[in-house]
């Protein structure tokens, strides 16, 4: 069992991931994404930051490279 969160531009999802994925909730804040928008800043990563983040993520579960 994993738990999830999603965010895109202007919303919000919480999902539960077991051998299916259950949609836990929604809501239409975006503080989600703001925060995400924060911390890719603090790391000095590019606008807009999904793709970079996608990027680093998917590195880091590979073992590969760091954000320092």
């Amino acid at each position: 069992m994993a738990p999830g969160i999603e965010s895109s531009c202007d919303k919000t999802g919480a999902d539960l991931a077991r051998d299916l994925i259950t949609r836990l909730g929604n809501t239409l804040d975006d503080a989600v994404a703001e925060w995400f928008d924060e911390a890719a800043r603090v790391f000095g990563l590019p606008y807009p930051d999904g793709p970079a983040i996608d990027a680093v993520t998917a590195c880091a579960e590979h073992g590969v490279g760091t954000l320092s």
